[in-house]
């Protein structure tokens, strides 16, 4: 859950998707009365790294950031403000020091009747509490 979290909060901290969807940065499947455009996040998996020692405390994440418009050249305008937001992004979000990473996955789908679209990009992120 916090890798959500945090990458909710990375989104809302970038002034470049904030003005393309303002606060409207949710868990999937985010509020069915909240319109397009908005983004929300998924958790993929997650794994504990492990040393000699034992666990590291510093958790490796894999979310999907999901893209979502009225049009699908906005769905990609949208995925690449996403994306130039979060490739290579490191701070502190929610209270954790975190990296990202984009995951190889990228693909784009819509409703059945072409309502919505969505490109849904993935990243990983490392993550774990300041201090």
């Amino acid at each position: 859950m916090s890798a959500i979290i945090i990458t909710i909060a990375a989104l809302r901290a970038a002034a470049n998707v904030a003005a393309i969807v303002g606060d409207r940065v949710e868990i999937e499947p985010g509020t069915p009365t909240t319109p397009p455009p908005l983004v929300t996040v998924a958790m993929v998996d997650e794994e504990e790294t492990y040393t000699l020692a034992g666990a590291g405390n510093y958790p490796r994440s894999r979310v999907s950031v999901i893209c979502v418009a009225l049009s699908a050249a906005d769905a990609h305008r949208l995925a690449g403000v996403v994306k130039a937001a979060l490739n290579d992004c490191e701070g502190v979000f929610a209270g954790f020091f975190a990296t990202f990473r984009k995951a190889g996955t990228e693909y784009a789908d819509w409703s059945d009747d072409h309502s919505t679209h969505r490109v849904i990009v993935d990243y990983y992120l490392d993550w774990k509490p300041v201090g």
